[in-house]
């Protein structure tokens, strides 16, 4: 397959597993987004990728070659999250520093300005440039060995929000441009959101989910996946003979096709909506805030925390009945 494979990849640290039977395959061109919290394992994979980390068990393979080559002879780019360029180096050096004695270097060095747009600034120094531009530098340089995987390691997190979303844009461009098979490490939502085509979520280790933007945003299906997406409502339920025996009573036809056991019911806060007339789901608002178009509460209903948005400002203490979207629940089965 054109592209990288992963197939099993696990590592510990000592007595501590990092990574967990990781699989996961990007085509090429595709631009692939690792996300997770600290601690889920997204840049130690990186870095088994990059060469930099053995794994324990597993293999990689890029373009159907196996992948395990020392890193210096892997044909992977990496940008690192501070940029780690030269400070003694002009812009030109900089971009030309990994390049081999073959490459006609004046030729890829135009390429390659022309392509981050710094046109102009070659002999200008890091100190001298942006947070934006530095950046662009590291990708240039990344790219100028004609890498067949590129690899970023949080590579917006040093940037401010105003020029965050522009710098977004810009990598997103390069990347389709060169038609690179890219893998990027994020704990940001949104930046996996703007510029992946393909998301791989990661917690404790583990592959969660695998998905487009779109899909995930619409069916996270793991609890892991809703807190990252923040503005899902979370229910520990337990199922005995099709019906909550412990923790909000839903509705027995949701439920009713569902084995014994233990669940989480998964669904967005306007999935669970104020009602006008009384329904099973009796809650009372704890609080509610203005968040720019209306108004999020967050209600207690029989022992749980249950978040919804309203048009109109929930007052504390308030009784309100609630309405769930029944399309939009999924229950995802602990083992």
């Amino acid at each position: 397959m054109e592209g990288i494979t992963v197939k099993g990849i696990s590592k510990r640290f000592g007595n501590t597993p990092v990574l967990t039977g990781i699989s996961l395959t990007a085509a090429q061109g595709e631009c692939m987004a690792l996300l997770g919290e600290s601690g889920s394992g997204k840049t130690t994979l990186l870095r088994i990728l990059a060469g930099l980390e053995t794994p324990d068990q597993g293999t990689l393979q890029l373009n159907g070659i196996a992948l395990d080559q020392p890193a210096e002879q892997r044909p992977v780019g990496l940008v690192f999250q501070d940029y780690a360029l030269f400070p003694h180096l002009t812009v030109a050096k900089n971009i030309c520093f990994g390049m081999t004695k073959k490459q006609d270097k004046p030729t890829i060095l135009k390429e390659m300005l022309q392509l981050v747009d710094l046109e102009g600034f070659q002999k200008r120094y890091p100190h001298q440039l942006s947070g934006g531009q530095q950046q662009r530098v590291a990708i240039a340089r990344a790219l100028a060995t004609k890498p067949d995987l590129l690899l970023l390691d949080e590579p917006f997190s040093n940037l401010d929000a105003s020029l965050r979303k522009q710098v977004r844009q810009e990598i997103s461009a390069i990347l389709k441009h060169t038609h690179t098979t890219s893998l990027f490490v994020t704990h940001d939502l949104e930046d996996a959101l703007a510029v992946a085509d393909k998301i791989v979520v990661l917690a404790h280790g583990k592959n969660v989910r695998t998905a487009s933007p779109p899909e995930l945003c619409r069916h996270p299906k793991h609890p892991a996946v809703a807190a990252l997406l923040g503005n899902w409502n979370q229910l520990e339920i337990t199922i005995r003979s099709g019906k909550v025996a412990h923790g909000v009573h839903l509705p027995e036809r949701l439920t009713a096709p569902l084995k014994d056991g233990q669940y989480t019911a998964l669904f967005p806060y306007d999935a669970a909506r104020p009602s006008s007339e009384k329904t099973p789901l009796s809650s009372r608002v704890d609080h509610s805030f203005y968040n720019g178009h209306g108004f999020t509460g967050t209600l207690l209903c029989q022992e749980s925390v249950i978040r919804t948005f309203s048009r109109e400002e929930l007052p504390a203490g308030a009784e309100v009945y609630l309405e769930l979207e029944e399309k939009n629940i999924q229950f995802y089965a602990h083992e």
